[in-house]
């Protein structure tokens, strides 16, 4: 008897979430040629919103100076992906330049405040959005990895020893701090991870999911939080990339 397998396509998991939210104008550029010409852009700031891509694919910018600075592109996604708003504070903000036949949404997370609530569905599709819509930004704060061995595992707690390192044993994990320290984070803070993490004083660690914050929650203030957090982060590293670019050219003509 062949076994049979059960997959998901990103295009019905924006459909299910398509139902939520309203939509956003992704009109070509007035001037510009109707069909495939030059989507404005769309600032992907706001409070306690997030922003579904409904169809197509929609490019993801940090834009410096609160918006009106330089663009530094972040990655590209596709239907069902769902980005956290920018909310005031970092000085680079997100920014969608819609690809022609992009359609976004905008939803409030008081819409979606308990995932218990959600059709069975809902709740899988919202997870794959989410940890689909952060991927632009973990991707871009990531620095040189460490070694770490995969025993990030939700619904357990993890001891890091002094100088210990530890990766999820799959894709994105949410981690709460309980004891010690992880790089800034102190005890009872939260934040999402996708690749390995160290700690030199040593912590333990409360290991969950996004279904499970989803189910809580809790997913929505978390998220929110750590769209801030990330974003700094992101400033930072863009900061230490553009001195490090100044540099070399410095060092050339020495």
């Amino acid at each position: 008897m062949l076994a049979t397998t059960i997959s998901f396509r990103p295009e019905l998991d924006a459909w299910r979430l398509s139902g939520y939210g309203v939509p956003v104008d992704c009109a070509p550029v007035a001037g510009r040629h109707p069909v495939g010409g030059e989507r404005r852009p769309v600032s992907l700031a706001g409070v306690r919103t997030l922003w579904l891509v409904e169809d197509g694919a929609l490019d993801v910018f940090a834009v410096g100076a609160h918006g009106l600075g330089r663009w530094h592109f972040l990655g590209r996604l596709t239907a069902g992906a769902l980005v956290p708003a920018s909310a005031p504070g970092p000085e680079h903000v997100l920014v969608g330049r819609p690809v022609p036949g992009c359609a976004l949404r905008r939803i409030r997370a008081t819409e979606l405040a308990y995932g218990a609530e959600l059709a069975s569905g809902d709740r899988a599709a919202m997870v794959r959005a989410v940890e689909a819509g952060l991927r632009p930004l973990l991707s871009n704060v990531d620095i040189a990895p460490v070694a770490g061995t995969p025993t990030l595992v939700p619904g357990q707690r993890t001891e890091l020893r002094p100088g210990d390192a530890a990766r999820p044993e799959r894709g994105i994990v949410w981690i709460r701090v309980l004891r010690g320290r992880v790089g800034d984070l102190e005890p009872g803070d939260v934040t999402v991870v996708d690749d390995a993490i160290a700690s030199d004083p040593g912590a333990w660690l409360a290991v969950g999911s996004t279904g499970e914050l989803l189910a809580s929650g809790s997913l929505w203030r978390h998220l929110a939080a750590v769209e801030l957090r990330l974003r700094y982060a992101l400033g930072r590293r863009i900061a230490a990339l553009s001195g490090e670019a100044r540099v070399r050219p410095a060092r050339s003509a020495a």
